[in-house]
């Protein structure tokens, strides 16, 4: 008789053994309340289904008073706060019918994440002119304070009978009140912030350079749940963001569009942490920021 095959274990097994540890990790110190999230492809958000729908509503509400017919949403932030889901899409809100998600890559993620019904594939423009064909005309909002100009020079070549109007202060006018759920979010992401800290008095002493410093203290929050880029509002970034600087370095004055300090690895990064070795009586500045489920601290 032939021993039956045993079959690989699964790559989420994988994960979830590794999420125990992790949990094990954590509650081995008394210090550090994280509740970790599961870290398959599974895991959603932690917010109740019922906010987005009710964030909908509120849009709708807001565009009644201004004269909007219809939100055509492509800011990935703007999305996921209406949907549920990031994935590469592009919400349209009808200010009478139901929303429709029109969605480049990865359907059935946006499927599983988000409350929308009618979630489309989407090739680009083509399919925002005929999702929109059942509307003849009026006021579309769109996001004018990130959107493209190419993007929204075919708008307007491809929808001849709309107006397009700024919605953009009333989305982040929205966003800008926080329900509780929310802001149980960012008091995570404020405790994963606490953690990178304590691993900054862990590993900061004489020789270690700037980059290694950062390395560990983002290695220590992404174990705990940090998820690493921070978002901007512009035109769907994701960016690491970090100040660490040391001694001579703290006058060394860089950054693209924000003033900040650190002279960076390279000419190609100009900012941030070097490999400049830290020193006895350096004054070291360590200013990291923190995400967790899109909500920054």
């Amino acid at each position: 008789l032939t021993q039956p095959k045993k079959e690989a274990p699964s790559p989420h097994v994988f994960l979830d053994m590794v999420f125990i540890v992790l949990i094990q990790t954590v509650h081995s110190r008394p210090s550090v309340m994280i509740k970790l999230l599961s870290m398959n492809s599974s895991a959603k958000t932690l917010l109740p289904q019922s906010d987005f729908k009710e964030r909908i509503e509120k849009l709708r509400k807001g565009m009644e008073k201004k004269g909007i017919d219809l939100a055509l949403l492509s800011q990935q932030r703007d999305i996921y706060y209406f949907s549920g889901t990031a994935v590469y899409s592009i919400l349209v809100v009808p200010i009478d019918s139901e929303p429709i998600l029109l969605v480049r890559i990865n359907m059935d993620r946006a499927r599983r994440e988000t409350w929308i019904k009618d979630v489309r594939s989407s090739v680009g423009m083509h399919t925002l002119a005929e999702a929109l064909s059942p509307f003849k005309r009026g006021n579309i909002g769109v996001e004018k304070d990130v959107v493209s100009v190419s993007f929204y020079e075919q708008l307007i070549k491809n929808l001849p009978n709309f107006n397009f109007v700024d919605i953009s202060p009333l989305v982040l006018t929205l966003r800008m009140l926080k329900s509780k759920a929310e802001i149980d979010l960012i008091k995570r992401a404020a405790e994963i912030s606490h953690v990178g800290l304590q691993k900054c008095e862990e590993v900061l002493k004489e020789g270690v350079t700037e980059i290694e410093l950062e390395s560990e203290i983002e290695a220590a929050k992404r174990r705990a749940g940090h998820e690493g880029a921070m978002h901007f509002r512009t035109n769907n970034p994701g960016l690491s963001f970090g100040t660490f600087a040391s001694g001579s370095n703290l006058a060394v004055v860089s950054g693209y569009w924000i003033a900040i300090i650190g002279e960076g690895p390279s000419s190609a990064r100009p900012y941030g942490p070097s490999q400049r070795k830290i020193q006895r009586e350096d004054l070291v500045d360590v200013n990291h920021a923190t995400v967790f489920q899109g909500y920054h601290s």
